[in-house]
């Protein structure tokens, strides 16, 4: 079955409802693009269901998703949608300027483990880092 978001030009993803977002299916997700992803406004950002978040390969992740996209996630997408394969491709400038307190605090544990050195130490402020649960900081150890 072919993606619906094969052959969709960026415009038109841009101009899509939240509704339309909502409704495409985890197997049209899978055919998203890095580039269809960067199109997406921030309100079809959360429209985006969690399983649907759990398909991306960690290179439409990281190459997809601008910092403005990721702040725009709800906790619940990034504590249940995001895999830490997923959390681990971030870039330093998706944690540093896209991740929320409030999403980091969010993480699971696991995803908390799977941040990189260089994710911690260039991405997370100290208000971040201060937020985080022991039980988080002790998986990064």
């Amino acid at each position: 079955m072919a993606s619906q978001f094969n052959g969709m030009f960026t415009s038109t993803v841009a101009v899509l409802t939240t509704t339309q977002i909502a409704a495409f299916t985890t197997a049209d997700y899978v055919g998203i693009t890095s580039d269809q992803i960067a199109a997406l406004r921030t309100d079809q950002i959360q429209a985006i269901e969690t399983r649907d978040l759990a398909v991306l390969t960690t290179a439409q992740v990281a190459q997809g998703f601008r910092t403005d996209q990721i702040a725009a996630f709800t906790t619940l997408q990034v504590a249940q949608g995001l895999s830490t394969a997923q959390i681990a491709a971030l870039t330093t400038d998706q944690v540093k300027l896209g991740l929320t307190t409030d999403q980091v605090v969010a993480l699971t544990t696991a995803q908390a483990a799977a941040l990189t050195t260089a994710q911690i130490q260039a991405g997370l402020t100290t208000l971040q880092v201060s937020a985080l649960e022991s039980r988080d900081l002790a998986a990064m150890s």
